[in-house]
């Protein structure tokens, strides 16, 4: 969703735009949160690798996975849990 920066969203377009996930709960899909582990090892640095390839410099929201090594990064995610 775009809005103007001076304009908050109404009832009706944030209900627009939560629809996508509705559907998706109503489908029986889920999204599970967890904290950064070593089973994540292979999915990281498959996401990360890509971005590279993408061109893609900064990985907004990785918690600076973009800039370390995974064991550098998972280090860093439990410092800072």
């Amino acid at each position: 969703m775009n809005f103007a920066p001076d304009k908050r969203p109404t009832d009706e377009q944030r209900a627009s735009a939560d629809a996508p996930a509705a559907a998706a709960a109503a489908d029986g899909e889920r999204l599970a949160l967890e904290e950064a582990a070593e089973k994540h090892r292979e999915a990281a640095m498959a996401l990360k690798q890509e971005f590279l390839d993408a061109g893609e410099p900064v990985m907004n929201g990785s918690a600076l996975l973009d800039q370390m090594e995974f064991d550098e990064w998972l280090a860093n995610c439990a410092r800072n849990s």
